[in-house]
Order: C-alpha cells, then sequence, then structure tokens
C-alpha cells in the first residue's frame, strides 16, 4: 500500500562516486528501452507509454 507523504520536502536523489543506486539489472533494462525504444512487452496504459516515449526523446 502507497500512502502520500506529509510534511515532507522533495529532495533530489544523489550518491558519490560511480555507483548508481539501482541494481544492474534495472540499469540495463533502462538502457535498453533508451535504445529501442520498444514498450511491447510492458503492459502499461496508452498515457503512461506515451509520456515514456516523450521523455526518452529528450
Amino acid at each position: 500500500m502507497v500512502e502520500p507523504a506529509k510534511n515532507t520536502k522533495g529532495e533530489l536523489p544523489s550518491w558519490e562516486g560511480e555507483q548508481i543506486p539501482v541494481p544492474f539489472t534495472v540499469a540495463m533494462e533502462a538502457g535498453r528501452l533508451r535504445r529501442l525504444k520498444n514498450f511491447d512487452d510492458y503492459h502499461a496504459d496508452e498515457k503512461t507509454i506515451v509520456f515514456s516515449k516523450k521523455s526518452l526523446q529528450k
């Protein structure tokens, strides 16, 4: 279950060094999506797909 955070301020994620704070498999999948721009394997609504494709065009 997810609940909205109350009385919190947004904070940008940060880290030190070259290690990104995600598992290697997640980083590889993100790279694959950026290269191929193929969302056929993902089950998402059309609005989400359109948003993702626009984000990758930047």
